[in-house]
């Protein structure tokens, strides 16, 4: 997050994203591929995985967090998750639940999508936002965990795809 100039950042779990029956800290669902070939969260996850817990708490207290930090904009994910992970298909529901808990006032002007695959027949506004090919790379070196960057400009998942890091980044609006 300090290679891309965040100030500050919190978990879900974490002041001032908490909220009576929500965790303090989630672990990762995993991911398994289901009978329709699609992403599914792993079933053998950890009952502290985010999608092994209600998703109620986890809504009320990301709208805890809108209500405290009074963002204009918000991302998150499209409903796809991205690439179809079950923890950002989660993220995506419980933020969009989290802003049905919000009052007009209290909601962000807009809400953005981070976009997994272009979709030509979704008419939703989107947006193209470009940046530093080298910045997002440098970032993305501090998230070993989740990824591995294998190139000048491309990196790879855990599933060993390699992929093209790119300073343009697409979103839909989901709101606003």
């Amino acid at each position: 997050t300090a290679k891309l100039g965040v100030r500050k950042r919190f978990f879900l779990g974490e002041e001032p994203a908490t909220a009576p029956g929500a965790l303090n800290i989630y672990r990762d669902s995993g991911m398994a591929w289901g009978k329709d070939g699609k992403p599914v969260a792993n079933p053998k996850a950890s009952e502290d995985s985010l999608t092994a817990q209600p998703i109620a708490p986890q809504a009320e207290a990301i709208a805890n967090a809108i209500r405290d930090i009074k963002p204009d904009v918000l991302i998150t994910y499209d409903l796809d998750g991205g690439y179809g992970h079950p923890d950002h298909v989660r993220t995506h529901r419980a933020v969009m639940q989290a802003l049905s808990l919000l009052k007009s006032s209290q909601k962000p002007v807009l809400v953005w999508g981070i976009e997994g695959e272009f979709d030509e027949t979704d008419k939703r506004t989107q947006a193209a936002i470009y940046g530093s090919a080298t910045a997002k790379r440098k970032a993305m070196r501090e998230y070993g965990t989740q990824i591995v960057v294998t190139g000048d400009d491309t990196f790879e998942y855990s599933n060993g795809v390699e992929q093209k890091i790119s300073g343009v980044e697409t979103y839909r609006l989901l709101a606003g």
